[in-house]
C-alpha cells in the first residue's frame, strides 16, 4: 500500500513505528523507533523520508533534536496552545501558526487552530473533522487559509471505517472522539477534496521538505 501511495505521487513521511507517545519513551527508545520506521519506509519507496509527525502530537524539545540526528528536515507535531493534555507542550506564541524554523536544520509545520477569543480551537482534521458539521469546518479552513495561505489537514484510516469493531469499555469522551460521525466521513472528505486544491508539504515548500 505504501508503494502504491508513493507511485501515485504522494509524499511519504513517518509517524513512528510503535505509535507510542514521545514523552513516554526514553531518548534511546525514541531514536530506535523513528530510525526503524524511516528505514522501512525508505526501503519500500527507494527515496528519502524527510517528515515526521508524533503520535497524538506528543513532541518534546529533546525529540526534535533526535529528529535532526536521524536526518529529518521537518516536523509537523505541534498544535499550539490546544487544551488537549495529550498534545505537545511548547512555550509558543498563541499566534505561532505559520511554518517556522524550530531548530537549526529543522522546520516545524504546526497544525491549524481556529482563533476564537482567547482560545485556539483544534481544526486540523481527524476526530474534529468528524465532529464538526462540514460547512462549519469548511468556513474555519477558509479563514485559516486566508490568514496563512495554507491549511494542514490530517485523517486516520479508522476515521473512514464505519464498520470497525468498537471498544465498549472506553470512557464516554473517548467513545465520542473515536466513533462519532464515522458514517459521514467518507462523503465529507470527498467534498473537502473537491472544494480545495491539495498538495504535499514538500510540494508546497521544497525547502521545508528537504528538497533542494
Amino acid at each position: 500500500m505504501v508503494k502504491e501511495i508513493y507511485r501515485r505521487g504522494h509524499e511519504i513521511a513517518s509517524h513512528g513505528y510503535s505509535h507510542r507517545l514521545v514523552y513516554h519513551q526514553t531518548a534511546l527508545q525514541f531514536k530506535q523507533d523513528i530510525r526503524l520506521s524511516k528505514d522501512i519506509l525508505e526501503d519500500l519507496i527507494g527515496s528519502s523520508v524527510n517528515g515526521y509527525r508524533a503520535p497524538c502530537f506528543s513532541m518534546t524539545d529533546w525529540g526534535l533534536d533526535i529528529l535532526i540526528e536521524e536526518g529529518f528536515s521537518y516536523d509537523s507535531s505541534i498544535s499550539p496552545n490546544t487544551p488537549n493534555n495529550l498534545y505537545s507542550k511548547f512555550n509558543l506564541s498563541t499566534k505561532a501558526s505559520h511554518s517556522f524554523k524550530i531548530k537549526d536544520n529543522l522546520w516545524e509545520v504546526p497544525l491549524p487552530v481556529y482563533r476564537l477569543g482567547g482560545l485556539n480551537i483544534p481544526w486540523g482534521g481527524g476526530g474534529y473533522f468528524r465532529m464538526y458539521p462540514y460547512r462549519f469546518f469548511y468556513s474555519g479552513a477558509r479563514k485559516i487559509i486566508g490568514d496563512r495561505d495554507y491549511f494542514v489537514y490530517y485523517i486516520h484510516p479508522y476515521d473512514l471505517d464505519h464498520d470497525q469493531p468498537q471498544i465498549f469499555n472506553t470512557s464516554w469522551s473517548n467513545g465520542i472522539r473515536r466513533y462519532y460521525g464515522l458514517g459521514d466521513t467518507y462523503a465529507k472528505i470527498k467534498k473537502l477534496l473537491s472544494d480545495f486544491n491539495c498538495m504535499s508539504i514538500s510540494e508546497y515548500d521544497p525547502q521545508i521538505g528537504g528538497i533542494h
